[in-house]
């Protein structure tokens, strides 16, 4: 209160050069103020900080509480007892003569306020999450459509290798005769993406999942009853009866922060001519789809929340 006062008058042109001193009859309020605001409860160091704010060029003091006029009226005074109290009327002899002892009047501050606070011991507990590796190939690249068009031409020189070496690969890729790049080579690439990524993210749960064993009840993929099928962590349930396609009722499953789940919905967010939040996850639920993914956090201009897409 004391504050708002001052800075009411020294915001008046009467008093914008004159020496603002202002007295306290609490050592601990002084200690405060004169301490530093970290170290105190974010009550008390949110009214320090006020308190600079208001007066920031006042010099605080400490005065007795027997010499202080405030303290008259706030303890039950009556107005007899004030009409002939010097104390009430002109405020201390001392203040009022000069200002010559007010800059002398010092307090010793080293052990107040510590019974009343302490600075309160503080833990930080830091734990260092170190993501999976990405695959090379998707590390690489910033571009989904460049990524799959420079795997089909990797996967067609493996499978020739293979074939010349005599070696039997477990790829399930066909190579197209023709030099253009088929629809065909193009999915085979990116189910093929999706298991690397998976095999970064996902080896743990793959291989609990194919060993027969169900996930914890805490863990993220639990709710989508995950099963494998070919290699690909998918999503499992109760549409095994629908009309839909296999791709529809049991998508694959990508991690939220892998590199391949960022750039399919920055390829998704091209294809649609930067399309919002609804458009995006309708392409990505069409009969043609591929993948799916469990929840994703992108920018563009805007900030948008996919729960679950599916990549076609």
């Amino acid at each position: 209160m004391l504050a708002k006062l001052a800075s009411s008058f020294i915001a008046t042109e009467d008093f914008v050069t004159v020496p603002l001193y202002l007295w306290s009859d609490s050592k601990t309020t002084l200690h405060w103020l004169h301490g530093i605001p970290a170290r105190w409860p974010i009550f008390v160091a949110n009214r320090c900080a006020d308190v600079a704010h208001l007066t920031p060029r006042a010099t605080w003091q400490y005065i007795n509480t027997k010499q202080n006029p405030a303290d008259l009226a706030s303890r039950g005074s009556t107005a007899g007892a004030l009409l002939d109290n010097k104390l009430w009327w002109h405020g201390p002899e001392a203040l009022v003569a000069t200002s010559q002892p007010w800059t002398a009047t010092n307090f010793d501050n080293s052990n107040e306020a510590t019974a009343e606070i302490e600075t309160p011991e503080r833990i930080a507990l830091l734990q260092e999450v170190t993501p999976p590796p990405e695959c090379e190939i998707i590390a690489r690249f910033s571009s989904y459509s460049r990524m799959r068009r420079v795997l089909v031409y990797c996967l067609r020189f493996l499978k020739k290798l293979a074939l010349k070496c005599n070696i039997k690969l477990s790829l399930q890729f066909e190579s197209s005769a023709e030099e253009e790049i088929t629809v065909d080579e193009l999915t085979c690439a990116t189910i093929q993406l999706c298991r690397m990524t998976q095999a970064s993210y996902f080896s743990k749960e793959i291989l609990l999942v194919k060993s027969g064993q169900r996930l914890s009840k805490g863990h993220c993929l639990n709710k989508l009853s995950p099963k494998v099928e070919n290699g690909l962590l998918r999503v499992g349930g109760r549409l095994h009866n629908s009309l839909l396609s296999d791709d529809c009722k049991h998508p694959i499953i990508l991690p939220t922060k892998s590199r391949l789940t960022t750039l399919l919905i920055d390829h998704m967010h091209q294809v649609t001519l930067h399309g919002g939040v609804q458009l995006i996850v309708s392409h990505f639920r069409q009969p043609k789809a591929q993948n799916r993914g469990r929840r994703h956090r992108f920018n563009k201009k805007r900030k948008y929340s996919v729960r679950s897409f599916a990549h076609g």
